[in-house]
């Protein structure tokens, strides 16, 4: 297994000091997911009133919540000047409440949502390092050297007063070894492909833009080494590229 070369949650925090864990026991062959999940969709109810008739109409209109399972037809500038010029869902990471990630796994089928979610905390982690630091055990294991090494590259980056927006990952593909150590609830190996397609974007107190992480063309495999907690969460120990 190589180390991840690729920043976590943007904060330019490299992993290759991490020693690997090896399992125990041999995994089962992944059992392949979806490549990827469309949005999910929640339904809002108004009411229109129709003054002529005096009377209220009721119809239904759906609003689409994003995900980071799918990002098809975004487009991220290149050379942004401000937060401004980001798009809006990402500026709307910033001082938001810290998402609460449903990181239980009960199958093959929670393997995609699990994902999303956890990028989505993620992604708030490096929008609000300063109260990030202090949670950073909601999606990690700080047993392992890249916990500690995700919360000191918050520190740090809330000392600096700067702020990241992105995620450290794009998915394509998901699949995991749900075996017989997943049913013990002892270990799970997720394996994601992803794409470099969404930037990183570091900005400061001002909400000026003074870093941009560009695109590659890389297409790697990441091995996300997962372990659950005393609440059936299933934390991140570890993040590998897997070859």
């Amino acid at each position: 297994m190589k180390r991840l070369p690729i920043p976590l949650i943007a904060l330019t925090v490299v992993l290759t000091a991490c020693q690997t864990t090896t399992p125990t026991t041999t995994a089962t062959a992944p059992t392949t997911m979806p490549p990827t999940a469309p949005s999910s969709t929640n339904t809002t109810t108004t009411t229109t009133t129709v003054p002529l008739a005096g009377s209220t109409t009721t119809t239904t209109t759906p609003t689409v919540t994003f995900t980071w399972l799918d990002v098809e037809g975004v487009e991220f500038p290149t050379n942004p000047q401000t937060v401004d010029e980001l798009p809006s869902f990402m500026a709307a990471y910033l001082n938001a409440p810290m998402p609460r990630p449903d990181l239980t796994i009960h199958g093959p089928e929670d393997a995609e949502r699990w994902v999303a979610e956890w990028l989505d905390w993620m992604a708030w982690l490096g929008a609000n390092p300063d109260e990030g630091k202090d949670v950073v055990e909601v999606g990690w294991l700080l047993t392992g050297p890249q916990g500690q090494a995700t919360r000191t590259g918050l520190q740090q980056q809330a000392e600096s007063g700067t702020r990241s927006l992105g995620v450290p990952f794009y998915p394509i593909s998901i699949t995991g070894t749900f075996d017989e150590l997943f049913d013990n609830r002892q270990i799970l190996n997720l394996f994601i492909e992803v794409e470099d397609r969404v930037p990183a974007y570091t900005i400061d107190a001002n909400g000026r833009i003074i870093d941009v992480r560009q695109l590659s063309d890389e297409q790697p495999t990441l091995r996300l080494v997962l372990r659950p907690n005393e609440e059936d969460q299933w934390l991140v120990e570890q993040i590998e590229v897997a070859g």
